[in-house]
């Protein structure tokens, strides 16, 4: 067997679900060699997650425990899935404080923008229009974003992470006031964006999402500066 297709299988076994399985017979690795190789592949995944936005992983206790447990529930092929389900493992761990949930909200959307969706059929002037299955929309303070931004990039020492993390939760003020945000999703060329909803246009989404409509309703719902910064932005798709 080849090297690339050892690393494919590798890959494979990595991202599914389950413990991993058995070694390929031709790799020449046992059983614990492989087994530790298919753990240091899924924590890859959880560097990318922090890196791309769930820095909130890097002064939370247990997030590894807790995101390889989720790497042998339900795999770890579908970035944002993984990061979803990774913040209900931790929320279900202990009680949150309801900054850090607001937090945990905010980042979940930015995976979400990062992740996106890579392949979208080019807008079209004509047919029926809906939201496109890569968005993401949530009840989140936009505040949280400051609280993010002030987060390290790093993995912090367990011993440090209280004190870092009342660090970061100085820039709250008051009780969360959730407001609805979108996360945009990424294409091939372009990032991703998060977005901040009014009632309407929230409204207007959520029904769009159920029923897609003619390019002349969506137009006379949103106007037209809206509904292209949406179209633009890949949240309006052909349907």
């Amino acid at each position: 067997m080849s090297l690339e297709r050892v690393a494919r299988r590798l890959d494979e076994a990595a991202l599914a679900p389950g413990d991993g399985g058995l070694p390929p017979r031709e790799s020449g690795w046992d059983d614990r060699m492989w087994a530790a190789l298919v753990r240091a592949r899924r924590l890859r995944v959880l560097e990318w997650l922090a890196a791309s936005g769930l820095s909130i992983l890097n002064v939370l206790d247990a997030s590894e425990e807790c995101f390889l447990d989720v790497a042998a529930r339900v795999g770890v092929a579908d970035k944002a899935l993984a990061a979803r389900c990774l913040w209900e493992a931790l929320e279900r761990r202990r009680p949150i404080d309801p900054w850090i949930e607001q937090v945990g909200r905010v980042e979940l959307l930015l995976v979400a923008a990062r992740v996106g969706a890579r392949h979208t059929r080019a807008p079209t002037a004509d047919g029926m229009w809906t939201v496109s299955p890569a968005v993401v929309v949530d009840e989140a303070d936009p505040r949280a974003m400051g609280i993010h931004e002030r987060l390290p990039q790093y993995d912090v020492a367990e011993e440090e992470r209280p004190h870092v993390l009342r660090d970061a939760l100085s820039a709250a003020a008051g009780a969360p006031q959730p407001t609805t945000l979108l996360a945009a999703p990424a294409s091939e060329l372009e990032d991703g964006a998060i977005l901040m909803l009014d009632s309407v246009t929230a409204g207007a989404l959520a029904r769009l999402r159920r029923e897609p409509a003619p390019l002349d309703s969506v137009l006379a719902t949103l106007g037209r500066a809206c509904c292209d910064e949406l179209r633009a932005l890949r949240v309006l798709v052909p349907w």
